[in-house]
C-alpha cells in the first residue's frame, strides 16, 4: 500500500483544473434576459392617447344620443275587492319588467251559481293580442284571517267552507 500512496498522490496532483463556468453562466443570464423579453411582448400593452380618444368619442356620443324616454305612468289604482260593484270591471296594468307594461289585471265581480263572486284575471301582451294567464275567485283568499303559510291551500279551504254551510 505504500508503495501506491505516492503515485495516487501524483495522480491527484495531476487532475485537471475545474471547469470555466463563466461562459455557462452568462448564456444562463441570455436565456434570462430572452424570457424577460417575450413576457413583456405577450402582455397587453395601453395606447394612452388612443384611450382617451376613444372615451372623448364615446362622451360626445352619449351627450349627443336622445335623451332616455321618461318614466312610464304609474298604473292606475285598482279598486279594492269589497268596493267593486256587481256586474262591474276595474282594471290595472304591471309589467313583468321595469318600464315595460304587459300585463292586465282584471278585478270583477260576477255571478256565479246564483252566487256574487269576486274574481282576479290576469291577461298577458302577447304579439297576437291579449292571452289569459290565469283567474282567481277572491272570495275564499278575502275570508282567511291569517293566511303566510304553505298550508292550508285556497281548495282545502273552500272544501271547509263548503262542509260549514251544510
Amino acid at each position: 500500500m505504500r508503495t501506491i500512496l505516492p503515485s495516487l498522490l501524483l495522480l491527484a496532483a495531476c487532475s485537471p483544473p475545474p471547469p470555466d463556468l463563466s461562459a455557462l453562466t452568462r448564456e444562463l443570464a441570455a436565456l434570462r434576459q430572452g424570457m424577460e423579453e417575450l413576457k413583456k411582448a405577450q402582455q397587453p400593452t395601453f395606447d394612452k392617447e388612443q384611450v382617451l380618444e376613444d372615451l372623448t368619442k364615446e362622451v360626445r356620443r352619449l351627450r349627443a344620443a336622445p335623451p332616455a324616454p321618461a318614466a312610464p305612468a304609474p298604473a292606475p289604482a285598482v279598486a279594492p275587492a269589497g268596493n267593486v260593484p256587481a256586474s262591474t270591471l276595474a282594471g290595472g296594468v304591471g309589467g313583468t319588467q321595469s318600464g315595460i307594461n304587459d300585463l292586465y289585471w282584471v278585478l270583477a265581480k260576477v255571478q256565479v251559481e246564483a252566487q256574487d263572486r269576486t274574481v282576479l284575471a290576469l291577461y298577458k301582451a302577447t304579439a297576437n293580442g291579449f292571452k289569459l294567464q290565469a283567474v282567481r275567485m277572491l272570495g275564499a283568499d278575502l275570508q282567511i284571517i291569517e293566511y303566510g303559510q304553505d298550508r292550508p291551500h285556497v281548495k282545502e279551504i273552500l272544501d271547509e267552507l263548503k262542509r260549514e254551510k251544510k
